[in-house]
Parts: structure tokens; sequence; C-alpha cells
């Protein structure tokens, strides 16, 4: 498991750092500089294994999961700094892919359930200490200004009041715990069709999902529509399908444009 960052100008290496016993999996990540071949940066980027390690495509940030697949978290590169912190859903899955968009302003995940998730990648210099949606809040408000300010206000009030209970938690419970308030979920979700495809679950990390079908494996992307200047996701699946969807700016869920 290793990710290389696609920039020729910020060439990084990234692969889980080895743990002190070889026969277990560790979720420390490691960031190697390709052109010095020296390694820059040791982070904890989860307690569990790492399973999916993705880089934007100027070598900047860096997107992770582990074998839980609840919650996917971003760092800056060089420096390892944790920039945001999402959650995917309560129960375990496993992620298929992460990528950023070109502007890196949105995170897309795609995992075995029928949900693609995209997250949006707001200014948040200090989120590491503090409230990691507060500066979200004025950058909704300011960008939804012009449509309908009422109900910016409203969402924004609501958020305020998430993140103070999320404050309050983490100061009295353990991080595994405290993680399940904060309030940076999905900005906008895709639906995948069902194709009749995938398998049986045999072996899932989700309990529940033991003897249910599920979705064949897929790789999901972002990129901006020229003429429209809207963001298309796009996802792939390993039974043969392509979806294109369109990402709204309010977010929710992205209609279905085209399937292949």
């Amino acid at each position: 498991l290793c990710a290389l960052s696609p920039s020729s100008e910020n060439c990084f290496l990234a692969y889980p750092y080895p743990p002190p016993n070889p026969t277990s999996l560790s979720g420390q990540l490691l960031i190697f500089d390709a052109f010095n071949l020296q390694a820059v940066t040791v982070l904890q980027a989860h307690k569990a294994p790492i399973s999916t390690i993705q880089f934007n495509y100027d070598g900047t940030l860096i997107a992770t999961s582990s074998d839980k697949g609840t919650v996917i978290r971003v760092f800056s590169v060089p420096s390892g700094d944790k920039l945001f912190q999402f959650r995917r859903g309560t129960y375990p899955a496993r992620i298929f892919s992460l990528s950023f968009n070109l502007s890196n302003t949105l995170l897309s995940v795609s995992s075995d359930t029928d949900t693609v998730h995209i997250f949006r990648l707001v200014d948040e210099r200090l989120a590491k200490d503090q409230d990691p949606n507060a500066d979200g809040v004025v950058a909704t408000i300011e960008k939804d200004k012009d449509k309908n300010l009422g109900k910016s206000l409203m969402s924004a009030v609501a958020r305020t009041r998430k993140a103070a209970v999320s404050v309050v938690m983490s100061s009295y419970v353990p991080d595994s715990i405290s993680e399940i308030w904060e309030p940076q979920r999905d900005f906008a979700f895709a639906k995948l069709p069902n194709t009749g495809g995938g398998s049986v679950s045999v072996n899932s990390v989700n309990s529940a999902n033991v003897g249910k079908k599920r979705p064949a494996p897929s790789i999901c992307a972002i990129n901006e529509n020229q003429n429209s200047k809207t963001q298309i996701l796009m996802v792939v699946s390993a039974d043969g399908y392509c979806y294109t969807y369109e990402v709204g700016s309010n977010g929710g869920e992205c209609p279905l444009l085209k399937q292949f």
C-alpha cells in the first residue's frame, strides 16, 4: 500500500510506517521525499491500520482512511498537520477510493456501500486546535448570502450548536468516542444504482453486512464541466458500469446524469 504524488514539483511517496512488530499493520503514515530520497514526516493518521492513501494533484494534501472506514482524514504535505477530519458513516466499511478535485475544494469517497460521499474542503488553517466547522459556517454564509440569507443563518446556527456540543464532549471523553460528535459529515452524496452486480459479503468489516449483497468495487473522481462550470462526479465500478452525477452548489443528493 502506497501513494505517489502526481506533481513534478512536490514529488512525495507515502506509505504506512512499519510498526515494531512486523506481523502487525500500522496506523502511522510516512511521507518520503522522492527527489531528495529522505523521509520528511511520520504522522499518526489512524489508530487502526491504514487502508487507503491518496495525494491531491499538486502534492500539497494527502487523504487517508483506515480499515474501519468510518473516518477520513486530510493532512498537509509535507508538514503532516491535520487539516480536516470527516465522518463517512457510523458503521464500518471498506474504502475503495479517495479522490480530490483539481481545485482542492472537494474530496470524494467510494466504499463497499451503495453511497459515494463528497466532502467539502473549507479553508480551516486552525482546524486541529479549533472547532472544525467554525470557518465553514462563515464561508457558507458568505457564499449563499445572495441566494437565501435566512436559510443560511438558520443552518449556521444549527451547525454552531452541534459544534459546541462537539467541543464540550471532546474535553470529557476519549478521542475514539468524541469523534462521533463531530459535525463534519458529507456535503453531498450519490447513490449507485442497483445493477444486480457485486457479490454476497462473506467476510465484511461490518458484521451486519455478512450474507447481504454488496456493490461491486468502484473508483470515483470529480471534474469540472468546462461549459457549465459545475462539478461532475464520475464513478466506475468493477462490474463494467460508469456513472456521472452533477454535484450541486448546495450539496445534498447528486442527480444521476448518465449511465454507461
